[in-house]
């Protein structure tokens, strides 16, 4: 593993994100310890070895938090003497795992505490398919609506998963799906046997994972899991059943026809890419590209990005319609803002950067576009020097040419006009 150049992360392993490295490395070491215990072999133990030391490096508290867990219940089930000891460790490593990553840790806790405070109007049903994705963001902006002086105003941000599967389950389909998994898997797992099968360990070590994380947005999340499920139920019927040749031409059909999808939604994201990379926009490029991929937000979102700068802003609406009726997002609310601003149409564009600022408080941005809007065009002093003030108590997140010049600019306005 080398530096991964992600200002975020120090290491990320294969993925951008280090917590899909260490999960895959997690969902390996249960077999891995199972084949060195059988053959005792001395590269089985270098490789968990290897293992290991790749999570300390990946430093996945989610990880950390199952390896754990399973540690604590093998312990449960082999001397209950140390039992009490080694509760007592989990409680103490419980706030290291919190302070290791705290405006992490406090990121997650503010968009639980969104999501169930706000997000619970409809728990039997839920809100669609794209329920969290649609309005999240808005709920986070009614939070900061509500709360202007909160704490978490610094930790914030887009969010586009609750970091947590079971809680994106029940926003997008209500209590009863995830009550079902939930209780299926529990029911599953309910002996305490399971931890001396890896494959049940395996699955373990994903449901644990998918309280603090999105492993589910992972194929090979979803391969393993399948696997380990359909390995451990042929166990347990004490018998293999053959396969028919009708069965296996479904068998090796499967992996084709998931090849070719793959393939073809590869080919067209190519053109995709060639488009977005091209000096010159082409927009009825754009237009066929969205009879095919206008289902992904990412691409609306580029299509509408494109039409504003060309200069097509009501066409950049619409196209910003098209993506909001699947997300809602700080980056586009700015866009819709911009929009609107070039059409002239102040009001919109006072509403829109000031849903965006509500979005995302330590911000400048928002606040400098409403700051000069009131300066030229809505000449009003009083709401000049309410968002001056609030610039200037803003505190610099990410210090910047940009951010610093905003908040200079706003200091020596109320050296002069302020109150």
């Amino acid at each position: 593993m080398t530096n991964s150049g992600n200002p975020y992360f120090q290491v990320t392993g294969t993925f951008d994100n280090p917590n899909i490295s260490a999960l895959l490395i997690l969902c390996c070491l249960p077999h891995s310890i199972s084949y060195g215990r059988n053959c005792r072999s001395k590269l089985v133990y270098a490789a968990v070895f290897l293992m290991l030391f790749s999570l300390i490096l990946l430093k996945s508290r989610s990880v950390f938090f199952a390896i754990l867990i399973i540690g604590l219940l093998y312990i449960f089930k082999k001397n209950r003497k140390l039992f009490v000891s080694s509760l007592v460790v989990l409680s103490l490593s419980i706030p290291l795992l919190f302070f290791l990553k705290e405006d992490s840790a406090n990121g997650r806790l503010f968009i639980w505490q969104t999501v169930l405070t706000s997000g619970v109007e409809d728990i039997l049903f839920g809100f669609g398919k794209h329920g969290f994705s649609q309005n999240y963001m808005l709920w986070q902006a009614e939070y900061f609506n509500r709360h202007v002086e909160s704490d978490y105003s610094q930790v914030a941000d887009q969010v586009n998963n609750p970091f947590n599967e079971y809680l994106l389950c029940l926003v997008n389909y209500g209590i009863i799906i995830p009550g079902l998994i939930v209780f299926g898997l529990v029911k599953w797992l309910n002996k305490l046997d399971f931890i001396f099968d890896p494959s049940k360990v395996t699955v373990f070590f994903i449901m644990v994972f998918a309280l603090f994380s999105y492993p589910f947005h992972y194929y090979f999340v979803i391969v393993i899991l399948m696997v380990c499920l359909n390995t451990t139920n042929r166990r347990m019927s004490n018998h293999s059943l053959p396969l028919k040749k009708p069965k296996i031409v479904m068998v090796l059909s499967f992996p084709l026809v998931a090849l070719f999808c793959i393939g073809n939604y590869s080919l067209m994201e190519m053109e995709w890419r060639r488009e977005t990379d091209s000096l010159n926009f082409n927009e009825i490029s754009y237009h066929r590209l969205e009879k095919k991929i206008g289902d992904i937000s990412e691409f609306q979102h580029d299509f509408a990005y494109k039409l504003h700068h060309a200069g097509k802003f009501k066409q950049s609406n619409r196209q910003i319609e098209k993506y909001e009726s699947r997300r809602t997002s700080y980056d586009v609310t700015l866009l819709k803002a911009s929009n609107y601003l070039e059409l002239k149409e102040y009001g919109l564009a006072i509403v829109n950067f000031n849903l965006a600022k509500k979005m995302i408080p330590s911000r400048f941005l928002p606040k400098y576009e409403l700051y000069k809007i009131y300066s030229a065009v809505c000449e009003n002093h009083q709401l000049k020097v309410k968002i001056a003030e609030e610039i200037a108590q803003t505190p610099l997140k990410v210090k910047t040419s940009y951010t610093i010049s905003v908040k200079a600019e706003a200091k020596r306005f109320l050296s002069i006009h302020g109150k």
